[in-house]
């Protein structure tokens, strides 16, 4: 048996649990999402979680010189700003949910 609150009251309610329930649906899909990021030249390719995990980098044989290691970290953290861009992206195809009034 549910309480006898008013009839705005329940209206209230209900439309927080909608809330939640969109809420929570978001957070399952932005938990899945993964983003990835090469260094423009396709020398390197790194991807990674909604939460900012590192899942893969990918480096092009070509480009593992020890000589040039400066350059392999160049185009690494180019690779993973354009991750997190990716990912930033993404993100931005799902609002927030707001109110329902």
């Amino acid at each position: 048996m549910q309480p006898n609150f008013p009839p705005n009251m329940a209206a209230l309610i209900e439309q927080a649990q909608q809330l939640q329930d969109q809420f929570a649906a978001m957070d399952a899909h932005m938990s899945r999402l993964t983003g990835t990021g090469t260094d423009g030249t396709g020398s390197v390719s790194v991807t990674m979680t909604a939460e900012g995990k590192l899942t893969d980098v990918r480096i092009h044989p070509r480009v593992v010189d020890p000589a040039k290691a400066h350059v392999l970290s160049d185009l690494v953290h180019q690779a993973l700003a354009n991750a997190a861009t990716d990912l930033q992206q993404q993100a931005e195809k799902y609002p927030m949910p707001g109110p329902m009034m």
